[in-house]
């Protein structure tokens, strides 16, 4: 009986929990049902995710101490707070009222679609306009032949698809194809639709200026649709009403920007359509150009007349004088030309032979007439080739003199053509100046206007999801199960510790703090730290305890240990023994009439005591007292059987200089141990422990 009362026992946990499983049951399967009906009735919610980039100015006070030479001595403090206090600002714009209002009217987000899941309003109906105070409810949409059959609050009509219905006060359109057969729609007033939104938004920070948007829907839609229509309606806004001045100067210079651009662009197609038209890229060049090739073309037609005149002369028939072939084809271009040298040479090869033919033949010899006809077609090529040549130079003159009218043409246009030319250049050049002024202006304006009111960028768009963010069927039935495990067991223990009646004797340690053992009849029953006290007090608690089997064990124990032990009922009336007097203490052993089931021969060798007897509960208390402190100094180690602790007998014992233990069966009340031991720790009794017994048989002991 010397445990600790502070130290933990695994094992007894363990056993209250197998005594309480009902308790670990029942919770696994409520929280096992809890988390069933979370999947079944709770619609499941979507989240997406928007990263968007606050730049904010530094406050006016960082000015200030750089004039003072603070902030060299704060390292920027004043700085890091404005940024800080900038940032919170824009968050909380973000995430105001008036913008959630913006997107809710442009995403029509006072319908809100409950059937089925994943739809939007813009997926159902084409067209839709929703005032702000409506008719709040949820309307039915079932098909009906070809149309819709409508029920709501204080609504019942029917509708086609592609047709216009009011309910509620709101004027939808349906979409023309792609409906469910069913679907169900819930309107809210303006003023829940903003909360909605606002309750379902968190903006934090992510990192720096960097803010993070989580919104978290029914439709894996409007999951995405929602923070980037916040991040859109709130960049607009920055941009326009939240502006300074040099954003101001911003948007005038961009406008004169996009307008000198296009002005730019326009002036250089003309002129490159211009160039190409005029073939003019370079004027200089071109003029150049141009008169070189007329004085090439004079030189070209001065040469070709000249020739074609020498030709002409040479060719045309003069009174009394014969064309000679051979005159012609002495002509230089003529003499030139390889096939008319070959003829030349025929035609003085031919001559060789005709004279010596004459020096033998007269001239009708027929080989002299065959060659002198031979030389006679010669002649004729000659000229013919001749003439050829003539007329391919009179129309090489032709196309020359064209050539020259052109360009003789060209020159005359030259300074218009120049002229246009340079004006189109010069528009090019001046347009190009100012949009690279207006460009660096825009450029140092646009970094004055991020250092004026800082800028917003959106780093990431929100994405549709693609899972569900709650309730996740694995995670919610863990959770539900673990949930349920902890109730469970938290209701055992509790049950275990806190029960109206002792089931074990970790139950009566953790109630008590007192040491606890379960008695077992053949097992020896020590009394620990008993020091120089020499009298243990055995006292029942609650109905059916049995405390006679525990302090006969308890004196059998003292008595093996060589103590001279007396056991002292004060339980019951009892005759006098046969061996004498009422007072005077006889030994047990055979014959005696002590209230043990087993013989004397049964126990233990050297386990004798002397058992002394007494009247019962009403016996005097000064009695009582007298005969311990009798036996006390005697020198024996007195084991006192006690009645119930409020017996007059029991309060009369019960003393500092005596040990007390508590004997208690299975089962007894809760409230009866603890205020027992309650009794006896503001008596100051020393309290060795609680003996705890499962029951015994009729009449193995005294009954309280």
């Amino acid at each position: 009986m010397g445990s600790d009362p502070d130290v933990l026992d695994l094992r007894e946990i363990g056993a209250v929990l197998r005594e309480g499983w009902r308790w670990v049951v029942g919770g696994l399967l409520v929280g096992l049902l809890g988390a069933a009906l979370v999947l079944i009735l709770v619609r499941p919610r979507y989240e997406a995710t928007a990263l968007v980039l606050l730049r904010n100015t530094p406050v006016p006070s960082a000015g200030v101490l750089d004039m003072v030479g603070g902030s060299q001595t704060l390292g920027g403090l004043s700085s890091l707070l404005g940024a800080d206090a900038g940032f919170e600002t824009e968050v909380a714009i973000l995430s105001s009222r008036s913008i959630a209002g913006a997107v809710v009217e442009s995403l029509g987000l006072q319908a809100d679609v409950i059937e089925p899941g994943g739809w939007t309003p813009r997926r159902l109906f084409a067209t839709a306009h929703y005032p702000e105070d409506l008719e709040e409810g949820v309307y039915e949409f079932e098909r009906s032949g070809d149309g819709y059959l409508v029920r709501g609050p204080r609504t019942r009509s029917e509708v086609r698809a592609g047709e216009t219905v009011v309910i509620g006060g709101a004027v939808v359109t349906l979409a023309g194809s792609g409906l469910p057969s069913s679907f169900s729609i819930e309107l809210r007033d303006f003023s829940d639709a903003v909360t909605g939104v606002n309750e379902s938004l968190d903006v934090e920070q992510a990192g720096g200026t960097v803010a993070e948007l989580e919104y978290r829907t029914t439709s894996p839609q409007l999951a995405a649709e929602i923070p980037n229509a916040l991040v859109a309606e709130y960049m607009a806004r920055r941009r326009t009403t939240g502006r300074g001045i040099n954003q101001q100067r911003y948007a005038f210079l961009s406008e004169h920007v996009d307008s000198l651009s296009l002005e730019l662009e326009r002036a250089t197609v003309a002129l490159r359509e211009h160039q190409e038209a005029s073939g003019v890229v370079d004027p200089e060049a071109s003029t150049e150009a141009e008169v070189e090739q007329l004085m090439l073309l004079r030189a070209d037609g001065e040469e070709l007349a000249i020739e074609a005149r020498a030709l002409r002369e040479k060719l045309e028939p003069r009174p009394g004088i014969e064309l000679n072939a051979r005159e012609v084809a002495a002509y230089p271009a003529l003499f030139a030309n390889p096939a008319i040298n070959q003829l030349l040479a025929r035609l003085t090869t031919i001559d060789s032979e005709l004279a010596e033919l004459l020096e033998r033949r007269t001239e009708e010899d027929p080989d002299v007439r065959r060659l002198v006809g031979e030389s006679q077609a010669i002649e004729d090529q000659i000229i013919g080739m001749a003439r050829s040549y003539h007329q391919s130079i009179e129309q090489q003159l032709q196309e020359v003199s064209v050539e020259l009218d052109g360009s003789h043409a060209a020159i005359a246009a030259l300074p218009a053509q120049v002229e246009r030319s340079f004006r189109l250049e010069r528009d090019v050049d001046r347009l190009a100046m100012t949009l690279a002024a207006l460009e660096t202006q825009l450029v140092q304006v646009r970094l004055a206007a991020i250092a004026e009111l800082g800028d917003v960028r959106q780093i990431d768009q929100a994405e549709v999801p693609k899972r569900v963010a709650f309730p996740q069927p694995m995670l919610t039935l863990a959770i539900g199960l673990l949930a349920g495990l902890f109730v469970g067991t938290a209701g055992a223990l509790t049950g275990g510790s806190l029960g109206r009646r002792v089931k074990s004797v970790g139950q009566v340690e953790r109630m008590t703090g007192l040491p606890a053992v379960s008695f077992d009849p053949p097992a020896p029953l020590l009394i620990g730290e008993l020091g120089e006290r020499k009298s243990v007090l055995v006292v029942p608690v609650g109905a059916g305890a049995r405390a006679g089997p525990v302090a006969m064990r308890i004196a059998e124990t003292a008595a093996l240990r060589g103590e001279r032990v007396v056991l002292a009922d004060w339980t019951r009336d009892v005759r006098i023994l046969p061996s004498g007097s009422d007072s005077s203490p006889d030994r047990h052993g055979a014959g005696s009439t002590v209230d043990d089931r087993r013989d004397a021969d049964d126990r233990p060798e050297g386990a004798d005591y002397t058992l002394h007897r007494r009247a019962g509960p009403d016996l005097p208390a000064t009695i009582a007292r007298s005969e311990i402190e009798g036996l006390e100094e005697s020198g024996s180690f007195v084991v006192s059987l006690l009645p119930n602790i409020k017996q007059p007998v029991s309060v009369a014992l019960l003393s500092k200089e005596r040990t007390a233990v508590l004997v208690a069966p299975a089962g007894a009340r809760r409230t009866e141990l603890v205020a027992a031991a309650g009794i006896l720790k503001q008596l100051g009794v020393p309290l060795a422990g609680v003996v705890v017994h499962n029951g015994f048989d009729d009449g193995a002991g005294a009954t309280a």
